[in-house]
């Protein structure tokens, strides 16, 4: 799995030696210490050497990077692009990050990001909104647009979703990407101040722009949209609310829709409002609590149907299609009495996935949700068209973070 924008800063790593079990040092642990003093200093100056070089080149990346370049327009997109891909009512364009430009933008960003020793790890915005900073994916480097794809990094991803995609339609299997919008993609607006001059376009800007083969959904319009009627998102926690996973799905299944009919019995979901429930921070411990409200939720005009969950530690739940299955129950397979389709859907998915399984668990008669694993450094990316073989679905959905984009999987080893 490789690490990508190079115009993205990572932390630096680094130890520390373990304390003493007693406080006080024996003569033996004195000795242990001034042997490993020559390798220490070998240590030292390899570490040195290495983020000498890594600045060096990540200094030249940064004078020859440029973006992946747009697909011609008369390319035309896998989807279609009224239900699956609208794009924004208002694109950021320009890059102040490329060129002449991005030096400035450096001083700012130094200015504002370099002086705060926080903000690698969170970065406050406007209306008690805050971020993650770059210890995760690069986040706050790709909400500004100063961490993307390059073209070589833009076909990796494009590679990995065009050899499923092609592997799964041998076997008569649809596919579709959905990659849940960052915080920062629907509301750009409570990104702080002083970074509004400099957004430039994100890595799903560049990914949709080049590769228009690709099948994307593209829900950040609707998600903007639908933020008038309630919560999507909410400040302190990164992913979609259940409100935000409905208006998702409303895409998802209307573009479903457009692509086969044996797809437009999945509806959105039937709602009379969207409810307010506690947000949990993801911050708490950098002193943003968990707040009572904020956590959009649709008041659905009826009861959801009954549900079968096997989840992997074998054990088997009856409940409700409305109960989403957390990650560490993963994998896990549902059946759905009186579900909107008798359709079948192998959904590889992250976190995100918490607030959207009602609605996958609502629309398809079964479901096997996986893991997919992106930026893990523990765990196997799944192997997508051996399980879509062994589970035979009618269609795989590879639900995805928007940050993890960050990181550009590899296919499991024949």
């Amino acid at each position: 799995m490789t690490a990508v924008g190079p115009s993205g800063v990572r932390p630096d790593s680094g130890f520390e030696e373990p304390k003493s079990e007693t406080g006080r040092l024996t003569w033996a642990q004195r000795w242990h210490r001034v042997r490993l003093i020559p390798l220490i200093l070998l240590l030292i100056a390899a570490i040195v050497a290495t983020v000498a070089g890594y600045q060096t080149r990540n200094a030249i990346a940064m004078e020859e990077f440029v973006p992946p370049a747009e697909a011609p327009e008369s390319e035309a997109t896998r989807l279609p692009g009224e239900q699956c891909q609208p794009g924004l009512v208002d694109p950021v364009t320009a890059s102040p990050w490329t060129g002449e430009e991005r030096e400035a933008s450096e001083a700012v960003w130094n200015e504002h990001i370099g002086s705060d020793p926080d903000a690698q790890l969170f970065v406050p915005g406007e209306n008690g909104w805050v971020f993650w900073g770059d210890t995760q994916a690069n986040n706050f480097s790709q909400a500004l647009g100063r961490s993307f794809l390059s073209d070589e990094e833009s076909e990796e991803w494009a590679s990995y979703f065009r050899t499923i995609d092609e592997g799964l339609s041998a076997q008569g299997i649809d596919f579709v990407i959905q990659v849940v919008p960052a915080d920062w993609s629907v509301h750009p607006e409570q990104l702080p101040e002083w970074a509004q001059e400099l957004r430039g376009p994100t890595a799903f800007d560049y990914l949709v722009d080049a590769h228009p083969e690709l099948p994307l959904v593209d829900t950040r319009q609707a998600l903007r949209d639908a933020s008038e009627e309630g919560a999507v998102y909410a400040p302190g926690n990164s992913h979609w609310s259940p409100f935000g996973a409905a208006i998702g799905w409303q895409q998802l299944a209307g573009c479903l829709g457009a692509v086969d009919a044996k797809y437009q019995a999945l509806a959105p979901l039937d709602y009379s409002s969207v409810g307010d429930m506690p947000v949990i921070s993801e911050f708490e411990a950098y002193g943003f609590p968990t707040t009572d409200t904020g956590w959009g939720t649709p008041v659905l005009d009826q009861a959801p149907p009954k549900m079968q969950a096997t989840l992997n530690d074998g054990s088997v739940l009856e409940v409700d299609a409305g109960k989403g299955l957390d990650m560490l129950q993963l994998p896990a397979t549902t059946v759905t009495e009186g579900a909107q389709s008798d359709l079948r859907a192998l959904i590889v998915r992250d976190s995100q996935g918490n607030s959207a399984g009602p609605t996958w668990q609502t629309g398809f008669a079964e479901t096997k949700q996986v893991t997919s694993n992106l930026g893990s450094a523990t765990e196997q990316i799944p192997d997508v068209l051996a399980e879509a073989a062994d589970y035979q679905p009618d269609v795989v959905i590879f639900e995805m973070t928007e940050r993890y984009l960050n990181w550009i999987p590899v296919l499991p080893s024949e």
